[in-house]
């Protein structure tokens, strides 16, 4: 599984020490990560509007913006709810405004070790990978749903446009690509031709033989 890992920091120093720790990490764990790094909130917002993170250390005090409004852009106007936000500071006394904004954790950049880092991201990561197994994320019109994986029947593909078909739901639209999506799916789920992504636990014993003959 890989994950996406996400700076949002002033401080360039600051951000190198910060990717070093995250490295380390993924080395130390035989994790995989792509990493993000943007030293102003709007180079952040405007790059989320493409990339879900897993998980974003945001600056409480950045250049540009503040810290906590970049936050509530991600929640409220993105509506990224499973981005895990990790406020870092250099100030000792924060305001409440801070943990209103729903941030996982504050890590106080002064006293930044590996140790820190490596708890921090160890303890999302298998949220995340809990979420990743069981829930399948797609994005629309610059929302972001959550389907859980043993209700989809399966994926048709028409054109740009894929649809998912549920049980028990209504089917959902969004863009995208079957190959692409496979990637994102438990084995159980498996492609079919040129347009369809089948969900087999969902298939009946005789579907599962027509599927064995083609």
């Amino acid at each position: 599984m890989k994950y996406s890992i996400g700076i949002c920091d002033g401080d360039s120093l600051f951000c190198s020490k910060l990717e070093k720790y995250i490295m380390d990490f993924l080395k130390d764990t035989k994790e995989h990560a792509d990493i993000f790094v943007w030293n102003t909130g709007q180079a952040c917002l405007n790059d989320l509007k493409n990339i879900n993170l897993d998980i974003l250390f945001l600056d409480v005090d950045l250049p540009d913006e503040n810290g906590i409004e970049v936050c509530e852009h991600i929640r409220n106007i993105y509506r990224y709810y499973d981005m895990h936000i990790v406020f870092v500071s250099d100030k000792k006394n924060l305001s409440l405004e801070v943990f209103r904004a729903n941030p996982y954790t504050y890590l106080d950049k002064n006293n930044l070790a590996y140790e820190n880092i490596s708890e921090t991201i160890f303890k999302l990561l298998l949220k995340n990978s809990y979420l990743k197994r069981y829930f399948f994320t797609y994005k629309f019109r610059q929302h972001t749903y959550k389907v859980p994986m043993d209700s989809i029947l399966y994926f048709e593909s028409n054109k740009k446009y894929l649809t998912i078909y549920l049980e028990n739901e209504s089917e959902r639209t969004f863009i995208g690509r079957l190959n692409e999506e496979l990637e994102h799916l438990s084995d159980n789920f498996i492609r079919i031709g040129q347009s369809y992504i089948v969900n087999i636990n969902k298939m009946t014993s005789k579907q599962k033989k027509i599927l064995c003959t083609i």
